[in-house]
């Protein structure tokens, strides 16, 4: 199963990620024809579960500079899961709205961008 943290889409290599209880795959994502807006419904998956716990419904913003780097970038949407009960504590349902935006000269290429979202493999959702 391949599966894509939201970490890689928001920091696209400039951070990494402290935890990753929550990872993302399957579903729909629609790209607009010049690759400036993102349309992404998808399975949530927590932590190591290998059935999806809910959805993702968010779009992305891209802006790309002079040589095709991508100069800023947002990123918003609503989340929904459910977590299985451990030890005393019931089952619980998460929602709520997720919303990021970033800018500056710490983005790959527009094209290093297109390379790896080809590619998709788990080592590269790490980036």
């Amino acid at each position: 199963m391949q599966r894509w943290l939201p970490g890689a889409i928001l920091a696209l290599g400039c951070a990494s990620a402290i935890a990753q209880p929550l990872t993302f795959d399957g579903g729909v994502s629609l790209n607009n024809t010049n690759n400036t807006k993102v349309q992404r419904l998808a399975n949530v998956y927590w932590e190591t579960n290998q059935t999806a716990s809910g959805t993702l419904l968010a779009g992305e913003s891209i802006r790309y500079g002079s040589t095709n780097q991508v100069i800023s970038l947002s990123f918003a949407g609503q989340l929904q899961f459910a977590v299985p009960g451990s030890g005393t504590n019931g089952p619980t349902i998460y929602y709520g709205l997720i919303q990021t935006s970033r800018s500056g000269a710490c983005f790959p290429s527009k094209q290093n961008r297109q390379d790896r979202q080809g590619q998709n493999s788990d080592e590269d959702n790490n980036d």
